[in-house]
């Protein structure tokens, strides 16, 4: 009766592993699913600013910043930066 017992407490253990391992993996893809999604938003903010710095009329705004940032103004309507080699 105890080698049966045995048995089934390293079945159970082996299931409760797998689970785990199973969950790990599932995780990892998602993650990785999440990074693919986050890079490939990021490329099409880029694109959508290359194109507002292209064909906004931009109309300066001076930032009210109180530190030495080289980026002192934005535009009202889209909100970029003037700083063309952000755009580019």
């Amino acid at each position: 009766m105890e080698v049966v017992e045995e048995k089934s407490n390293i079945s159970k253990v082996s299931d409760d592993i797998q689970e785990k391992i199973n969950l790990k993996t599932s995780l990892g893809s998602d993650i990785n699913f999440a990074y693919r999604y986050i890079d490939s938003a990021k490329k099409n903010i880029k694109e959508i600013e290359k194109y507002l710095w292209r064909n906004c009329i931009h109309e300066w705004v001076h930032l009210d910043y109180e530190d030495n940032s080289r980026i002192k103004y934005n535009c009202k309507h889209c909100q970029l930066y003037r700083h063309s080699t952000m755009y580019n």
